[in-house]
């Protein structure tokens, strides 16, 4: 599920962003048509478009256990990413994994530049899918 906004949850738009965000958008949904599902929306705050993407994704059939969130200026690397969803996995054989935050490395203007020393900031990355009909509540501010 990719959910891009558009309108800005603050501020003022600013359109070459939502084109760049457009075209990627396209070039990932022509790569895997029929695993990417595309949702466009204005919602009043980052809490509310990930809910609208959870809502769905409880939806979704086989309906998925867990949803990765990643905004538009994160990224994983790959190997990263292969270890944290092994060690959520790993977990997940003895107890309910409801939710993942995680620390990250916040770079200025060019990934050659990293913050030091790091935000005390944690990322919510992992949330486990509702049922359909229930209440979703992911709080990102209480998370």
């Amino acid at each position: 599920i990719i959910s891009p906004a558009t309108a800005p949850w603050f501020g003022t738009a600013r359109p070459a962003g939502f084109l760049r965000a457009a075209q990627t958008v396209d070039r990932i949904r022509s790569n895997a048509p029929d695993k990417v599902r595309v949702v466009n929306g204005a919602w009043p705050s980052e809490e509310a478009q990930r809910n609208a993407a959870l809502q769905l994704a409880a939806t979704l059939l086989p309906r998925p256990t867990h949803l990765l969130l990643v905004d538009g200026d994160e990224f994983w690397h790959p190997v990263e990413l292969d270890r944290a969803l092994a060690l959520v996995y790993q977990a997940s054989q003895t107890r309910r994994i409801s939710w993942v935050r995680a620390t990250m490395a916040t770079y200025f203007k060019t990934v050659r530049f990293v913050v030091d020393p790091p935000e005390p900031l944690k990322i919510l990355w992992l949330v486990e899918v509702p049922l359909h009909h229930t209440p979703v509540t992911c709080g990102f501010s209480e998370a």
